[in-house]
Parts: structure tokens; sequence; C-alpha cells
């Protein structure tokens, strides 16, 4: 009996020193996890932080975006406001002039120029309608138009600088 008695000492003994070496792995084991936890908080707090930081600088940038946007579009329309009235004192005078004897070159040349004018004019119209555009206020038109007289108004101005190097324009 006194072998059984050993062997159960022995027994208790190795689950004993188990038993120790289990808690102390577990106590250790428990002491990390809780500094990974601490770690962690700090991390999220810091990515917290960082995440306002730049959500704050996105903002502002959009702000200052939102701002330059809107100084570009009353520039547009204050410019084009500002070429248009001597766009159509320039216009209105060449109208004048094709109510008074032209030979038939300074006729051609007065269309031209009138032409020329209205495409001008339309052009800063359309600086205008951009920045309508951007305000959110761009009314669309339903207009009725001829291609052919389009194609003709825009490639005339051109016949004159297609003469003068000796190539012949033509719109069919």
């Amino acid at each position: 009996m006194s072998s059984d008695l050993e062997r159960a000492q022995k027994r208790y003994q190795r689950e004993k020193a188990a038993r120790l070496q289990a808690e102390e792995i577990l106590e250790l084991k428990s002491r990390e996890l809780f500094e990974k936890n601490q770690d962690l908080k700090k991390l999220s707090e810091s990515l917290e932080s960082q995440v306002v930081s730049r959500t704050k600088d996105l903002m502002a940038a959009r702000d200052e975006a939102l701002s330059a946007a809107r100084a570009k579009s009353e520039f547009l329309a204050n410019m084009s406001h500002e070429l248009r009235t001597p766009m159509n004192g320039v216009l209105g005078m060449l109208a004048m002039l094709q109510s008074t004897q032209l030979d038939e070159q300074q006729a051609e040349f007065l269309q031209v120029s009138k032409s020329s004018g209205e495409l001008l004019l339309s052009v800063i119209n359309d600086i205008l309608d951009f920045s309508k555009i951007d305000a959110g206020k761009m009314d669309l038109e339903h207009l009725v138009f001829e291609p052919s007289n389009l194609l003709t108004d825009v490639v005339t101005p051109l016949n004159f600088m297609a003469e003068e190097k000796g190539i012949q324009l033509t719109v069919d």
C-alpha cells in the first residue's frame, strides 16, 4: 500500500505542479491580453482622432472649393455681361452700316463681320450659361434652326483665311 500512496502523492505533486504552471501561463496570457487590449484602445482613440482631424480638413477643403467655384461663376457672369454690352453695340453699328450704300465686297465684309460678331456674342452667352449651370439656374430653350444656315455661318468667316492660303473651302 505504501507504493500506492507514494504513487498517489507523486501524481498529486505532478498535478499540483501542472496546475501551478497552467495558472502561471494563464496569468501571463491574461496580462498579455490586457496589455494588447490597452494598446488597441490607444490605437482606436488615435484613429478616431485622425478621422476627426481629416474630416475637418476635408470639410474645409470642400468649403474652399465651393467658394472658389462660386467666385469663378460670379466672375464669368460679370465678365460675360461686361463683354456683351459692347458687343451688342458693335452689332448694332454693323446693322446700321448694312442699311447704307455698299459695294459688293464691302457688303460681303460687313456680312462676315456681323456673322463673326454674332458668333462671338454666342460664345459670350455660352460663358454666361456655364455660370448659370454652376448656380443651378439654367433653363433650356427649344429653338428651331436650319443646319445649312449654321454651317454657312461657321464656314463663311473662314473663307477669307482659306482664300489667302489658296485653299477652296466649301460646304455641301
